[in-house]
């Protein structure tokens, strides 16, 4: 009787003493909302954060040097520039910029959370669409 005593308390020490694996939020899956930010030709986006532009052919980190982007529509495409950077893109093309940690960036001079994404379609329109998930979009929504 003492020897199933002592595995049973062995069993609850070890079982409470198990580390349990954290779910980090950005593992959890919570649904996103995209949002039209309008259809543009030129614009500014400013960045209060350092982001990273996701194109296809590679990741590139926006810090402090490239915080402000100027986007033009071109002739078959469009592009995103600053006096250190050019990214050129032919449509129909579509790029996500995202925060590394949190972020915020400003367009048209509104402030928005988390995702930006640049989509160019085969007529040549632009669009600029805000990712984010639902919690911070209610916050943005309900007062």
């Amino acid at each position: 009787m003492m020897r199933f005593i002592i595995l049973f308390v062995i069993t609850i020490v070890t079982v409470s003493c198990t580390v349990k694996q954290q779910i980090r939020p950005d593992q959890q899956n919570i649904p996103e909302i995209r949002v039209l930010l309008g259809q543009v030709a030129t614009d500014s986006i400013m960045f209060k954060h350092p982001y990273i532009l996701q194109a296809e052919e590679a990741d590139y980190s926006l810090g402090e040097k490239n915080s402000k982007l100027y986007l033009d529509k071109t002739k078959h495409g469009f592009k995103l520039f600053n006096k250190n950077r050019i990214f050129t893109f032919v449509a129909p093309q579509s790029l996500t910029l995202r925060p590394q940690n949190e972020g915020i960036f400003t367009t048209g001079g509104t402030e928005f959370p988390q995702k930006l994404i640049i989509s160019m379609e085969d007529s040549g329109d632009v669009y600029l669409i805000n990712q984010l998930d639902m919690q911070a979009y209610l916050k943005g929504v309900i007062p």
